[in-house]
């Protein structure tokens, strides 16, 4: 509700709303985690996208790079 903001005394480097629901993601000012480590099949890749599933067992992280020049197209590449 734009018109109707919902104020909160919370401290965070930025914050995430959820469309649907009351669901606000905070990011604070710990560390981050190191859970994998890079693949040598993404060591030349720009990483595009990084997901989860719910339960944090299961990660892909995404990545392309420049594929062939002569077709102009790109690699795409996931590490599991």
């Amino acid at each position: 509700m734009p018109m109707q903001p919902m104020r909160r005394p919370i401290t965070a480097d930025s914050a995430l709303m959820n469309p649907n629901t009351t669901i606000l993601a905070l990011k604070g000012d710990c560390e981050p985690v190191k859970v994998f480590d890079r693949t040598a099949n993404l060591a030349n890749n720009q990483i595009i996208n990084y997901r989860c599933d719910p339960t944090e067992n299961w990660l892909v992280l995404i990545g392309i790079a420049p594929g062939s020049p002569e077709k102009d197209i790109y690699d795409g590449c996931m590490d599991l």
